[in-house]
């Protein structure tokens, strides 16, 4: 079996706080995750780390990037477009 869906995550306008809070949520989540599998990866000691470590890397730069955007946009006091989607395949 084999499916592909996808799903509108978001798509409206936020103010820059709110978008913060929308969009730190989703990458604190991944962060969040990427943690237990560093500890997982160094429970087993699996030579996955540096993935998990290169991700950490990535999503701490995303938030840089997305910061300087919201706080530019909060000081001139302007709203933020967020969308998003998700693909999500089922392979079997």
């Amino acid at each position: 079996m084999e499916s592909k869906k996808d799903i509108k995550l978001i798509d409206n306008s936020y103010l820059p706080g709110e978008a913060r809070n929308l969009l730190f949520g989703l990458i604190n989540g991944k962060m969040n995750y990427n943690n237990l599998e560093m500890m997982k990866a160094l429970e087993y000691s699996d030579n996955s780390l540096s993935d998990c470590t290169q991700g950490m890397i990535e999503l701490k730069q995303t938030k840089e990037e997305i910061t300087a955007m919201l706080n530019e946009a909060n000081a001139q006091g302007l709203k933020v477009q967020l969308k998003g989607n998700i693909e999500i395949s089922v392979q079997g």
